[in-house]
């Protein structure tokens, strides 16, 4: 195999730093069929920009004779870590109209799987032996937020608790380990209906809690576990094959409206990542209100 360089650029040099080659191994998935129609059904589309893999997307963005765009050929995961790319490059997916992502059609649950998990919305197709997912959005806040009229505590550092409801990002409650047994508790001063919780980091963090129990209570005393969906909002990278999480912004857990006055969430598994709580907010059933967190 040759690689030759069929342009010129007066700016950027042309650096390898590593090179693989796969082979086909028993148990490979089959070989996708051509892209043409894929190319065909993309344009039909609109889509001006594409996140697949190394091989399809290079193979649509020369059928499409450089009307659709990729990234740039220099980010992957492999069996040697995370290598990431050059950080003048557009390395964070960026959802916009006229932006599609294609996978094979093996690969399209677990996908599907990991894009819920990361509250996003979207619509897809099947085209060949690719699934191809437009309208890629995030999923909207599901609840009205409201401001804790009450007080927190914690079972570490409970003087800190409360600046996690001093409206300000830059002071948060946080402790350096997660541990099992571990919680944060909220006392409402009386029975409200609450369908939600709300943490805001502000900026993309990795200080979120792993594994997670929440629990509601009446009196403060008998406590009963919650059905809980959780959600996570912030920068999305794109490896060719998957969506990576790139820090969290925002932490969403929902769960059925319920009368409560106490809510504690509780650890569930350890992990060496700190804990924190820039800003909490509960949510009420019904729509967000403009201007809500």
């Amino acid at each position: 195999m040759r690689l030759t360089q069929t342009g010129e650029d007066s700016h950027y040099w042309w650096t390898i730093r590593e090179l693989y080659v796969h082979t086909v191994h028993e148990g490979s998935p089959p070989e996708t069929s051509g892209v043409a129609p894929l190319v065909a059904r993309l344009r039909e589309r609109g889509v001006r920009f594409v996140y697949a893999d190394q091989g399809v997307s290079t193979q649509i963005a020369l059928m499409s004779a450089g009307t659709i765009g990729i990234l740039p050929q220099n980010f992957f995961t492999d069996s040697h870590g995370w290598r990431e790319p050059d950080p003048d490059l557009p390395d964070r997916i960026r959802f916009r109209r006229g932006y599609a992502i294609v996978v094979p059609n093996h690969e399209a649950p677990d996908f599907d799987a990991r894009a819920r998990e990361l509250g996003i919305l979207w619509e897809d197709e099947q085209v060949g032996g690719w699934r191809l997912y437009t309208r890629l959005r995030r999923q909207p806040l599901v609840g009205r937020p409201f401001e804790i009229q009450g007080r927190v505590t914690a079972s570490e550092r409970p003087q800190d608790a409360g600046l996690a409801l001093d409206g300000q990002l830059k002071t948060q409650w946080r402790v350096d380990r997660q541990r099992p047994g571990s919680w944060f508790q909220v006392d409402l001063s009386t029975s409200h209906e609450v369908s939600g919780l709300l943490v805001n980091y502000g900026q993309p963090s990795h200080e979120l809690p792993r594994a997670f129990q929440l629990l509601a209570s009446l009196d403060g005393a008998r406590w009963e576990p919650l059905s809980t969906s959780a959600v996570t909002v912030g920068p999305l990278r794109w490896d060719g094959r998957h969506l990576l999480r790139d820090g969290v912004e925002q932490l969403r857990v929902t769960f059925p409206p319920r009368q409560t006055r106490f809510l504690r969430l509780v650890l569930i598994g350890p992990s060496e990542l700190s804990w924190t709580v820039p800003e909490l907010r509960l949510l009420a059933p019904g729509p967000e209100r403009k201007g809500s967190p």
